[in-house]
């Protein structure tokens, strides 16, 4: 086995650490984290990786090998190091630290079956 790197298309997203990510159909989802000149972020952006893998199942990206910003309403707070794990159609996140660095326990859900239709 060979890892391969990929230069995704599309927007460009400054390296962040402690971000929480899952796989729904034939994108990744990649939440939140710690980014230097921004600091916390809350965001959400979306890496399709369908054609890469020869998948019939490109939804709302022209083509494969794209990262775009997901538009969400933001309600969850800017958090790093959370547990994420998909169930069903829902990226779920628990936890993590606050911009104070201190734990927490809640936990967000935001179904991704939105998306791709």
């Amino acid at each position: 086995m060979k890892w391969e790197r990929f230069e995704p298309k599309g927007l460009y997203f400054e390296g962040r650490y402690g971000a929480s990510a899952c796989q729904f159909e034939d994108k990744l989802y990649i939440c939140g984290g710690f980014y230097g000149s921004k600091g916390f972020e809350n965001d959400m952006i979306a890496y399709d990786f369908g054609k890469i893998f020869g998948s019939p199942f490109i939804k709302f990206c022209k083509e494969s090998n794209t990262m775009e910003r997901v538009e969400t309403n933001r309600e969850h707070s800017r958090i790093r190091f959370a547990q994420s794990v998909l169930y069903k159609d829902m990226f779920v996140l628990w936890g993590g630290k606050n911009y104070e660095d201190a734990s927490i326990d809640d936990i967000y859900m935001i179904k991704l079956g939105i998306f791709s239709q």
